[in-house]
């Protein structure tokens, strides 16, 4: 895939993200816990899921002792970018609308598409990240990390279909 391609895709996928961070704000709105299960899972530390999905991926995977040096960098990375997420919903949820209040329609815009641009750079490294990481697999292990990443990330996908 070109590059263009690429960031045409990110565009897309960040667009289309966008109205579950809207969802997403709202039910956190929200003064009392929601019932059942949901409200516990919402709240789930970032840092905490990444840590946990890391873990079994690292066992599915059955990593050599020359492996490891390649996978420490990649979960380093990827607790990184989790604790990093962290910190950005934490601010969010502190100063939810704050940011917007004074902003006109032409700024507000400019804002989300800078933040759009700003999150498919963080992408196109988390896929240089992925790369990397996966050169130094099996044909086997590459895929069982293929078949793991869309059986934890895939179902946004299926959703979407689902929706038209």
């Amino acid at each position: 895939m070109n590059r263009t391609k690429l960031l045409r895709s990110l565009l897309v996928a960040s667009i289309a993200a966008a109205p579950a961070f809207v969802i997403a704000a709202h039910h956190g709105t929200h003064e009392r816990p929601m019932s059942g299960n949901t409200g516990q899972h919402n709240r789930m530390d970032p840092v905490e899921r990444a840590r946990k999905h890391l873990d079994q991926l690292e066992q599915k995977l059955q990593l050599t002792a020359d492996q490891q040096a390649t996978w420490n960098t990649y979960s380093e990375t990827a607790l990184a970018r989790a604790a990093e997420r962290a910190k950005h919903m934490e601010e969010h949820r502190a100063h939810r609308g704050d940011h917007h209040a004074d902003m006109d329609t032409a700024s507000r815009l400019e804002h989300m598409s800078q933040r759009m641009r700003e999150r498919a750079d963080k992408l196109q490294q988390m896929a240089q990240d992925t790369r990397t990481f996966q050169q130094a697999l099996t044909p086997e292990q590459q895929t069982t990390f293929d078949t793991d990443w869309k059986s934890q990330f895939g179902r946004w996908k299926k959703r979407g279909r689902n929706q038209q």
